[in-house]
Formats: structure tokens, C-alpha cells, sequence
């Protein structure tokens, strides 16, 4: 079994090296190394500046991307400390647990049991404030009800770094966030020129440069720049061969499959 692997724009040498190590222990051989920022911008590239923003664990990050010569090239990546997904998800429980004190006296932080309980609940509470101005929450038998506007606050940080970092954005520009991103409350007017990548973007990047991506012959180099797609370039999700360099997407890409991790008391 062989695999192209996507990686984050914020890898040092150090770590694909470390990386690379792993994967010859694993029963697969890697036979392609790409920029994960720049594959998915050869996707969404209008000639304008392209910046990603991926939401990593312990930070954020911005990729800077530039089309020249017909290509998506890398220009910087420009990590955002602090804006990770533990320190969002913090934030966001701090406020809903605050509304619990507030609407019915009842603390769900006090106890690591119910505090669980509000963590695995959290990811659906977010998913339903995306269609919604407000959403319940019950926890232990408590219901509080919180709006997407008292959640805004969780993500200021983020949003406030990643506009510094792009700075004034011009017609042609465009921002692309990773669909987990989606999530967070206040995202979508924060930023201008947003688009939220799909969940089978990086599959259909993949495929849509197999032959430039795959490495077998040679030792592997780390792709930071691709030919641009024709403008939603479609590529059909139908089963790949054995031994090609890709695997397919998920069986419900419509559902994310990043969540946000649970709280261990």
C-alpha cells in the first residue's frame, strides 16, 4: 500500500524528518510529500493573494499563498499562538458554563462529571448555532440556552492575529478555512473573501495531481508549489486502484470527522 501525504504547512525539517521515520515502520510506503496549504489552494486560486487558515491543536496557523506562472506557490506561514483548538475550546466552555451560573445557578464546572458533559456536548452545540442564532444546552438535567453572538468573543484572538498577519485584503484575495474552523461562532464575519474548503477537497486535490505528486523512482521532495485548478475542477469521488497515491475520502463526507477532542478531567 502506497500514500501521498498532505502535511501542515507548519512542519519543520526537523518534524518531516521525524514524520518520514514513522511512516517507514508503518505497512504503507509514502511516495508523495506535499504542502498540505498548497494543495488545497490549487483549488481555490483567482490570481489574488490566498491565505489558509488551518486551527491546529495547540495553534493556529496562516499560509500565505501567491500565483505565479500559472502556479500556486508558498509564499510564508505565519503561526497564530494561542489560537489552537484546546484554547478555543477552553474559552467557548468558560462562556457556556457562565450562562449555566447565570439562567439556573447550576455550575457544570464544579464537578469533573458533568464538566465532561459539557465538553461532549459542546462540538453538536456548535454544528446547531451554524443554522441557528441560539441553541440548548442540557447538562445533568440543567438547561441553559446560549446564542451565537455571546460565543464571538471565544474567537477574537484568532481573529484578531489572523487579520494582522493578512492585513487589508483586496478584491481578489481570498481566505480559505478548514471546515472544523466552520465551527467556531463569529468565523464567517470575521473575515472578508471567505470560503470553507469541502470535506473532500484534499481527495480531490490529491487526484487532480497524482502524477505530479507521486515519487516512486526517487527520493521525496517536499511539493510547495502546484499548478492551478481549473475553478472547482471536478474530480470524481469513484474508488481508486490498488497501489495509487491517494485513498479516498470518507463514506459521509458531509459530516465532519474532526472533533473537537474531549476534556479528561
Amino acid at each position: 500500500m502506497s500514500c501521498c501525504w498532505p502535511c501542515p504547512a507548519a512542519c519543520s525539517t526537523k518534524q518531516l524528518a521525524l514524520l518520514l521515520g514513522i511512516v517507514q515502520q508503518c505497512p504503507f510506503a509514502a511516495v508523495g510529500l506535499v504542502n498540505r496549504s498548497v494543495a488545497l489552494g490549487s483549488l481555490y486560486s483567482q490570481g489574488g493573494r490566498l491565505f489558509h487558515l488551518e486551527i491546529q491543536l495547540h495553534q493556529a496557523v496562516i499560509s500565505e499563498l501567491a500565483e505565479r506562472n500559472e502556479q500556486v506557490e508558498l509564499q510564508r506561514t505565519v503561526p497564530l499562538p494561542g489560537c489552537g483548538l484546546l484554547q478555543l475550546q477552553e474559552r467557548l466552555v468558560e462562556l457556556i458554563a457562565a450562562e449555566f451560573v447565570r439562567q439556573t445557578r447550576f455550575d457544570p464546572r464544579r464537578k469533573a462529571a458533568t464538566e465532561q458533559q459539557l465538553y461532549d456536548a459542546l462540538p453538536a452545540a456548535l454544528r446547531a448555532l451554524n443554522n441557528s442564532t441560539e441553541t440548548n444546552l442540557d447538562i445533568n438535567g440543567y438547561q441553559a440556552r446560549v446564542s451565537r453572538h455571546q460565543l464571538q468573543i471565544a474567537g477574537k484572538r484568532l481573529f484578531d492575529s489572523a487579520n494582522d498577519t493578512m492585513g487589508v485584503l483586496r478584491p481578489q484575495d481570498r481566505v480559505i478555512a478548514d471546515p472544523l474552523a466552520a465551527l467556531l461562532p463569529g468565523l464567517t464575519g470575521a473575515f472578508q473573501h471567505l470560503d470553507i474548503l469541502q470535506a473532500d477537497d484534499m481527495y480531490r486535490a490529491l487526484r487532480l495531481h497524482e502524477e505530479r505528486l507521486v515519487q516512486r523512482t526517487q527520493a521525496l521532495s517536499f511539493i510547495t508549489a502546484l499548478p492551478c485548478a481549473e475553478p472547482r475542477t471536478a474530480v470524481p469521488p469513484q474508488q481508486v486502484s490498488a497501489g495509487t497515491a491517494v485513498t479516498p475520502p470518507p463514506a459521509t463526507p458531509q459530516h465532519h470527522q474532526h472533533h473537537l477532542p474531549h476534556h479528561k478531567p
